[in-house]
């Protein structure tokens, strides 16, 4: 029967006797004597005394100071071999997330397709300017005399230009009957009782008559019901409710009087108690 007390105080004997290679150990000195005379091995082990393996200890010191060596390269940085940290690329951000489409968006276009966006057009729902500001502007920004500022600013600010989708003109003059006159169509007739090829002569006729005679019938008071007016219902059809201008005669208008518009062959002349009819650009309104 073998003894567990024997058998571990024999493997302890066994394994102190055993030799270990490893870091060498300072022999025992005494603390007021140890003094150390080798200063190679003093600088790095940092204990004193002689080694018990001199066969190795240069070589194994000469390895442990270019270990040391290349530890306070590295912290120093200055390391040759130590590999460079790779950039972290740059996180591309949902359109969605920027706050302005109009700032951000631009630069994130320009990554993707190498040019940038154009930008958003301009709002074009702009109040126009008043009279008073747009004949300012003409007499001190372009040189304009105030007479011709303002009748400039007036024209421009009178004038429908948008044609058919501008509200109806109110008042009578010059530049309304221009307005109103751009407001039709040339191959549709506004009212009943013309045909197709009457309706663009008469249309052609009464702008041509603006640019000859116009000024002229404003001062001599004419009005658009007097020069444009159909019957409100009928159109032409109820030819005494007809201006001067609408009915379809193949004849140019060769001078006026505050009574009369007088044609090649034919005269209209104003009866007492007419009734009046609505300009063509008011009519079905």
């Amino acid at each position: 029967m073998i003894d567990l007390a024997t058998l571990f105080q024999a493997a302890s004997e066994e394994h102190a006797a055993a030799v270990v290679p490893g870091f060498p150990v300072s022999g025992k000195a005494d603390p007021e004597e140890q003094v150390s005379d080798n200063k190679e091995i003093s600088g790095v082990s940092g204990v004193s005394g002689p080694s018990e393996f001199p066969e190795q200890s240069a070589e194994f010191y000469e390895t442990q100071a270019r270990a040391r060596g290349r530890a306070g390269e590295r912290a120093r940085g200055s390391y040759v071999g130590e590999p460079e940290t790779p950039e972290t690329p740059e996180k591309r951000v949902p359109a969605g997330d920027y706050l302005s489409g109009s700032l951000s968006l631009k630069p994130e276009k320009k990554r993707e397709t190498g040019k940038a966006a154009s930008l958003p057009a301009p709002s074009v729902g702009l109040e126009p300017p008043t009279f008073d500001e747009r004949a300012a502007f003409l007499e001190y920004e372009c040189g304009l005399s105030r007479a011709e500022a303002e009748a400039q600013a007036r024209a421009e600010t009178t004038i429908i230009p948008d044609g058919k989708n501008a509200p109806a003109p109110t008042a009578d003059g010059l530049a309304i009957w221009r307005a109103g006159l751009a407001r039709l169509d040339y191959e549709t007739a506004p009212c009943p009782g013309y045909r197709s090829d009457e309706w663009r002569s008469t249309l052609a006729r009464a702008v041509a008559f603006l640019d000859q005679f116009g000024e002229q019938a404003e001062a001599l008071g004419w009005t658009a019901s007097r020069l444009f007016g159909v019957h409100e219902t009928a159109g032409i059809v109820r030819v005494d409710a007809c201006g001067a201008l609408t009915l379809p005669v193949s004849e140019e208008v060769r001078a006026i009087t505050d009574r009369e518009v007088r044609f090649d062959h034919l005269t209209h002349r104003e009866k007492p108690g007419q009734p009046q009819g609505v300009p063509w650009w008011e009519f079905g309104r």
